[in-house]
């Protein structure tokens, strides 16, 4: 039996994996409170559609740009998920479908740089023979981040603690001839 330590037994380690854990949850967390919150302001389907799109496509550009930049682990990680956090804080407050489009995209950025230098950093600390069982044990945790994540998103978002706009209690109108939102008066035929 050699001295070898089994690597979930380093903190670093651990500590990586529940990065992974928090990554695959905040992306399940957000993806029904962006929805409740852009369908409470009015907003398309295509709109919502959109703002999948750029988050998505902007986690891969982030992963991407993180492999490309030479910095230290703590200060990309550190840089990364205060960005993510930040941007998450303030996504309530952008405007219109493009604002949080831009919000959501930055946030994307952010989780695909974090991401990147986690797995990175996660696959230097094992050894070769241990690998497989590591990469394994990050696939698991993250996927059941990105399970637990939209209950956790759907629970809140149809709560009462979710913020509702000043439009959530109106209804649209049944009257073809107008396309936008509607006071509580039925809407007259002309």
């Amino acid at each position: 039996m050699s001295g070898a330590r089994h690597p979930l037994a380093d903190v670093r380690v651990r500590a990586l994996l529940v990065v992974f854990f928090c990554s695959g949850l905040s992306m399940g967390y957000f993806s029904p409170l962006v929805t409740a919150l852009m369908k409470d302001r009015g907003n398309p389907d295509l709109g919502v559609g959109l703002v999948g799109t750029a988050y998505y496509a902007c986690v891969a550009l982030g992963a991407f740009l993180a492999s490309r930049h030479r910095q230290s682990v703590p200060a990309a990680m550190t840089t990364s998920l205060t960005l993510a956090g930040v941007l998450g804080a303030l996504l309530p407050l952008a405007p219109g479908v493009l604002g949080v489009a831009l919000v959501r995209g930055g946030s994307g950025l952010a989780v695909g740089a974090y991401t990147s230098v986690a797995q990175a950093s996660l696959l230097a600390r094992t050894t070769a023979d241990h690998r497989a069982l590591v990469t394994g044990v990050q696939a698991l945790v993250f996927a059941a981040g990105l399970a637990v994540g939209p209950l956790l998103g759907t629970w809140v978002s149809s709560s009462r603690w979710a913020p509702r706009s000043s439009t959530a209690s109106r209804r649209r109108c049944s009257c073809p001839s107008i396309r936008s939102r509607c006071s509580s008066e039925p809407c007259r035929s002309t």
